[in-house]
């Protein structure tokens, strides 16, 4: 009987131990939380950073983006400013085609008013059929 209620006063002990460990889980695991939440926190205000990162890489890529396409246009501008060198330079050279055979050239040449006369036409018709149409 001794034994049962020692028993019995061990077992409100371990009780209010284990209530006591359940007490302390409890407040470690709102420490827990609070951590998590700090951690959730903290990676909340990380995640911004890394938003404006990647808006600021977005706009670096924006800022360098028109960088190269002003290259590019600079380059299509070289291009450009190549190619009128290159066509006076065909142009010349088929004025000399030209100057060397007269013949041929007068051919071409009709041939390009034929098809300037037949183009003129079918715009003339598309034109007329486009105010029908209306």
């Amino acid at each position: 009987m001794v034994r049962s209620g020692e028993s019995g006063a061990r077992s409100p002990a371990k009780s209010s131990v284990s209530m006591a460990r359940s007490g302390e889980s409890a407040a470690r695991s709102p420490a827990k939380s609070s951590v998590s939440m700090a951690r959730s926190g903290e990676s909340a205000a990380r995640s911004p950073a890394k938003s404006s990162v990647s808006m600021a890489r977005s706009g670096e890529s924006a800022a360098r983006s028109p960088a190269k396409s002003s290259v590019s246009m600079a380059r299509s501008g070289e291009s450009a400013a190549r190619s009128p060198a290159k066509s006076s330079v065909s142009m010349a050279r088929s004025g000399e085609s030209a100057a060397r055979s007269p013949a041929k050239s007068s051919v071409s040449i009709s041939t390009f008013s034929s098809f300037k006369t037949k183009l003129s036409y079918l715009l003339h018709l598309m034109n007329k059929a486009h105010w029908d149409t209306v």
